[in-house]
């Protein structure tokens, strides 16, 4: 049986790209990589600069990445009862980004998780403001009556207490 040189050859490469796609990974400037170890992670474990960067072979670590841009969501129009009684409809939108990779990788296993969290503190935080407000707080033809901003940097400190040390 007689073997050409050029398929020997390009067995070998291949084979030596697939081992290295195995035991390298690559971090871009946008991303965290998070290093498992047998399914734990470690605080030395999060790569937060972009390069490429070596692990062991998928059964003894595996790469989660995490996105570190600022990601947006919004909650759905929702009624919200006032001191006074009356109703009104509030939908939020909501702009963060994780601030510590490992606290947020043991809390969450991934960002859609993290959004139904946080959309779930928005709700709860945002009735009980709004419940300390009168409706002429929110709509008025006086411009001193308004509070829009109050109101809003109100929920803003409830809801970054918490999830920042939660999430």
């Amino acid at each position: 049986m007689k073997r050409s040189w050029p398929s020997l050859i390009c067995g070998v490469v291949l084979a030596g790209m697939l081992i290295l796609y195995m035991v390298t990974f690559q971090v871009r400037f946008t991303e965290i990589g998070i290093v498992r170890t047998f399914g734990k992670i470690r605080e030395g474990d999060v790569v937060k600069d972009a390069g490429l960067y070596w692990k062991w072979p998928w059964p003894i670590q595996k790469v989660d990445k995490l996105d570190r841009r600022i990601q947006t969501t919004s909650t759905t129009g929702e009624e919200v009862p006032t001191r006074d009684g009356k109703n009104v409809v509030v939908t939020t939108t909501i702009c963060w980004r994780i601030d510590d990779p490992y606290k947020f990788s043991i809390r969450c296993r991934s960002i859609k998780e993290a959004e139904g969290l946080i959309k779930n503190r928005i709700r709860n935080d945002q009735k009980t403001v709004l419940g300390n407000y009168n409706f002429s707080h929110f709509v008025s033809t006086d411009a001193k009556e308004l509070k829009y901003d109050q109101i809003e940097s109100e929920i803003a400190k409830t809801v970054q207490a918490v999830a920042a040390d939660r999430y």
